[in-house]
């Protein structure tokens, strides 16, 4: 990470560098330029002066040139290929020389004569100045070349200046210089910087790690709150204390769990080990032999049944979430199956169970899931038969209430006294007086886990007169033009 961000910032500072040395050359060369041309205007102006008035100007044009202008420029004056006065190396052009336009610095838009403070000055300019490539002493350079016509010359005067390129550019390689002393200084400044951060903001997460390993492997594990820790520290102490209260919880549960299965399934299983020694012990074809087989007929119908319900509730509650089984589904088809399922053990029982569609049994069509509704149908049913008496009723209803599709188990049996209705979803949670029927405990812990799936609420109250229990469940109404919805009535139709 610290590479990548090195990396990062080294192209940035060089993007930035570039940016600067280019418009750093184009202004040290636009200056340059200025430079020389108006030293050539200068010493150019000061030949156009008459004898003897020429004589005086021209050495303190020079001489103000030289204090003045940096870098200092070279000259010759030549007058018809005769050497008048400078350095008679700097010697006229042929004419065949590449130049640079004094316009493209001045603006191609101005006369040269206006290229003057005083347009007199221009008045006897031949050829306007003009800059353009050479050497100087063996070494590249900028010269200047201006022609006029001058007093006391019978030819054209040619008034010419040098710069060397180095000499004229040098303020940009001081400029470049302090370009890269800054570029490393912010190079090392950001990496520090970086570097300090980074340390500041892993601190709290050392300091975890430092927790972790001081302290013993336990459930009960929690992270301290560090006072000084940014907000996004604190954020992931919270979330992570908070899974861990979670995870201990589903231990314990988990825990809870196998303790009571074992409980429940011990009972059963003790009577199976009681009567096969009967059985073994005084026969099969004894009395004693063939109660211990019809006792031990009804420890194993227990403990399937016992293992069945586990089963079921275990996989209720491992369902990964409501959204999964949110699916239009007809509730008077699944409803009235699960009462198919019923009516044996209803008539073994000796309980009327009786079932209440809709008109025709037209589709009722409700959001959730069939084969879950069905067995939540199911559970209800025999926890209704189940406790109830001989000659009893269980009503199944199945109807529209406002915008839901409700289900209703109604029996006249003991029913539930009220402070204990929330009691009863506790797995193998059994009320004082049912501990000697034959049960578990898990039909209604089974009713919620399932409900909750499919987003259906539940709810315990007084059967008619307030007599028995009834049971009611509430599935969200499916949309009218939903796909299912539309071939199930297709269906009926």
């Amino acid at each position: 990470m610290l590479l990548a961000f090195i990396g990062l910032l080294i192209v940035l500072e060089v993007a930035v560098a570039l940016s600067a040395h280019a418009i750093l050359h184009q202004n040290y060369d636009s200056g340059g330029n200025r430079i020389l041309l108006g030293s050539l205007k200068t010493i150019s102006v000061a030949y156009a002066a008459p004898e003897p008035l020429r004589s005086k100007v021209v050495p303190m044009a020079l001489k103000l040139l030289r204090r003045r202008a940096r870098p200092i420029t070279y000259y010759s004056v030549y007058s018809g290929g005769r050497f008048v006065e400078g350095l008679p190396e700097i010697r006229p052009p042929s004419g065949n020389e590449p130049h640079i336009d004094v316009r493209s610095i001045f603006g191609a838009r101005l006369p040269h004569m206006s290229e003057y403070v005083d347009a007199e000055d221009g008045v006897d300019v031949l050829v306007p100045a003009y800059i353009r490539p050479g050497t100087f002493r063996g070494v590249p350079a900028r010269i200047g070349t201006e022609v006029r016509r001058a007093p006391g010359f019978a030819e054209p005067v040619v008034v010419q200046i040098a710069i060397e390129e180095s000499v004229l550019m040098q303020g940009e390689k001081e400029s470049i210089g302090y370009i890269v002393i800054v570029f490393g200084l912010t190079l090392l400044t950001g990496v520090l910087a970086y570097w300090q951060a980074t340390k500041w903001a892993i601190r709290p997460f050392v300091d975890l790690q430092a927790q972790l390993e001081s302290r013993a492997a336990s459930a009960d594990f929690r992270f301290n709150p560090l006072t000084a820790a940014p907000q996004e520290a604190a954020t992931f102490i919270f979330a992570f204390n908070a899974l861990l209260g979670e995870l201990k919880e589903s231990a314990v549960a988990v825990s809870r769990f196998t303790s009571e299965a074992s409980h429940q399934m011990r009972t059963p299983l003790a009577v199976l080990r009681t009567h096969l020694d009967l059985v073994r012990r005084y026969g099969v074809a004894s009395n004693f032999g063939q109660e211990g087989l019809h006792d031990m007929d009804g420890a194993i119908g227990t403990l399937e049944r016992l293992l069945l319900q586990l089963i079921s509730l275990a996989r209720a509650e491992e369902m990964s979430g409501p959204a999964e089984f949110r699916e239009p589904f007809d509730l008077v088809s699944a409803a009235s199956a699960a009462a198919a399922d019923r009516f044996e053990q209803a008539r073994g029982h000796k309980v009327e169970l009786s079932f209440e569609g809709t008109y025709d049994n037209a589709p009722l069509m409700a959001v959730g899931q069939p084969f879950l509704a069905r067995e939540l149908v199911g559970n209800l049913i025999d926890n209704a038969i189940r406790y109830n008496t001989a000659g009893g009723s269980v009503v199944v209803r199945v109807e529209r209430q406002g915008g839901a599709c409700r289900l209703a188990v109604i029996d006249d049996g003991p029913g539930i006294p009220a402070e204990s209705r929330e009691l009863v979803f506790d797995r193998f949670y059994r009320l004082p007086r049912d501990t000697e029927r034959n049960g578990s405990g898990l039909g209604l812990p089974i009713v919620r886990a399932l409900a909750e799936r499919m987003s259906a609420t539940l709810v315990l109250e007084d059967g008619p007169n307030g007599r028995g229990l009834a049971v009611v469940v509430d599935f969200a109404a499916a949309e009218p033009g939903s796909a299912e919805a539309s071939r199930l009535k297709d269906v009926a139709a």
